[in-house]
């Protein structure tokens, strides 16, 4: 509970201050007298601090540990947010074919947008521009090849 945690962090202040005044553990007595509480009520508190586990979410986003170590909300999966690594991936893919298709004429890249982007088939753009569904073929294939190409160029690879 809410109150049990509130305790807790009251204790802890309290052992602080004293350690640090005293130059030592305090007693329970010490402890007691600081918090302005009973002997009996302090160890009621700490029994009931045994048996829960207080552990604020809050506190191990900003506690100091060692840097191997892994903190609890670094376990904690958001199924609903994207991978960080599969959107940076698709971004610089985006990025890079982005910068090929500007190789393109305007003609390839409408092709490639009638294709692509609004699901057209080869016949349908064909229709559009005045070609045979053939020639759209043969003119998506060189564009394909193009782009192949210049995207191996990048990576540096000459296959």
């Amino acid at each position: 509970p809410r109150s049990l945690r509130s305790k807790a962090r009251e204790i802890e202040r309290a052992f602080v201050s004293l350690e640090s005044k005293l130059q030592r553990v305090p007693t329970d007595e010490e402890l007691a007298d600081e918090l302005n509480i009973s002997l009996a009520e302090l160890n009621n508190t700490l029994a009931r601090l045994n048996y829960s586990c207080v552990l604020a979410l809050d506190e191990l986003w900003t506690s100091e540990q060692d840097e191997n170590e892994l903190r609890i909300c670094e376990t904690i999966v958001d199924y609903q947010s994207e991978d960080p690594y599969s959107a940076l991936e698709v971004k610089e893919i985006r990025d890079v074919l982005r910068k090929a298709i500007t190789y393109l004429t305007d003609r390839e890249k409408e092709i490639i947008t009638l294709y692509y982007f609004h699901g057209f088939t080869f016949g349908e753009i064909g229709e559009v521009l005045g070609l045979t569904e053939s020639r759209i073929s043969q003119i998506h294939t060189k564009i394909m090849l193009r782009l192949k190409g210049y995207l191996r160029s990048l990576m540096g690879d000459q296959d």
